[in-house]
């Protein structure tokens, strides 16, 4: 009985390993061969094709060289050593570069808007100036001269009016605007936030983070590939 349950105890660890490295692996995969594609995004289709097959001979060498390593020769294990050694950098590469992309793609956007909404803002305010000076215009007119009163207060109506409905629609896009922009900033809320409480600014936290997670996700990832075949070794 002791020994059944140890038995299944390994085959649930087993299963978690299988799980976790594959959920690990195809994101450092998708975002590392992705990432190399938006470097060299002339010639993306053979990048990503490449990028995945040596992605997956990574795993495999890896493997390969945990269950064989007694038996390979010292050439066979330096080489084996400097191409998994490459393929983590190759991968690295990748992952730093999707990641930068995500970073600078929220923040570009994030500055596009609030451009965008300080123009409209200036934009707003000629125009409701422009309106106050009309009906200003219109207010200084004698009220004894009725048929040039109506006659002015006509022409200036013509401007008024175009007016009026181009402010109406500045201020609906400029709500628009304003909600796309306050939804991206939750966005990069959390990363503006661990720029200030570190001190580094948002730009260095977020250097910060991708650097760490680069680091992080592959050799992770190989780390858990070989624990996995530590498990099948001792079935």
């Amino acid at each position: 009985a002791h020994q059944q349950a140890a038995f299944n105890n390994r085959c649930y660890m087993k299963y978690i390993l299988e799980l976790a490295i594959g959920a690990i692996a195809l994101f450092v995969t998708y975002s590392s061969v992705y990432g190399l594609g938006m470097l060299f995004h002339t010639i993306m289709v053979p990048i990503i094709v490449a990028g995945t097959a040596l992605e997956l001979g990574k795993y495999v060498a890896i493997s390969y060289a945990y269950q064989q390593w007694g038996s390979l020769k010292r050439i066979e294990k330096a080489l084996i050593s400097v191409f998994i050694a490459m393929l983590m950098a190759f991968t690295s590469v990748g992952v730093f570069s999707y990641l930068g992309q995500g970073y600078q793609t929220t923040f570009a956007t994030q500055g596009a808007q609030k451009l965008e909404l300080a123009n409209m803002d200036t934009e707003i305010a000629s125009i409701s100036e422009r309106i106050k000076a009309i009906d200003a215009e219109a207010a200084r007119v004698p009220e004894t001269v009725v048929n040039n009163r109506i006659k002015l207060i006509q022409q200036l109506n013509q401007e008024k009016v175009p007016l009026v409905t181009k402010l109406d629609k500045l201020k609906t896009e400029r709500q628009t605007l304003a909600s796309a922009q306050a939804e991206a900033s939750v966005h990069a809320g959390p990363i503006e936030y661990l720029g200030r409480v570190t001190g580094l600014g948002t730009e260095k936290a977020a250097t910060a983070v991708i650097i760490a997670l680069t680091l992080c996700l592959d050799p992770f990832a190989l780390f858990m590939t070989v624990l996995l075949n530590r498990l099948f070794r001792a079935e």
